[in-house]
């Protein structure tokens, strides 16, 4: 999170399951999921202590299951109050 100005904060997950999730599978499912992503905070925009958050990520999950391997964008905005 950044309290002033614009960051960037790149996500990197590991996720093994213990069971095969789809029956196609020869082994446990395994995803790796890239996501990057920047926010740009616009404080007290409103008001005193009352910012503006503007956030984009695009996630990337590689999955050794091809029917879950997806891309994503997220797009968010957020008023938050601070006291």
């Amino acid at each position: 999170m950044c309290s002033n100005g614009f960051s960037s904060a790149p996500t990197l997950i590991d996720r093994a399951y213990r069971s095969n999730i789809v029956g196609s599978l020869t082994e446990r499912r395994h995803d790796f999921l890239v996501i990057p992503g920047a926010a740009v905070v616009f404080p007290n925009l409103f008001a005193y202590h009352r910012d503006l958050r503007i956030e984009y990520k695009f996630q990337h999950d590689s999955s050794n299951d091809p029917t879950e391997r997806f891309n994503d964008h997220i797009v968010a905005a957020t008023v938050a109050a601070r006291f």
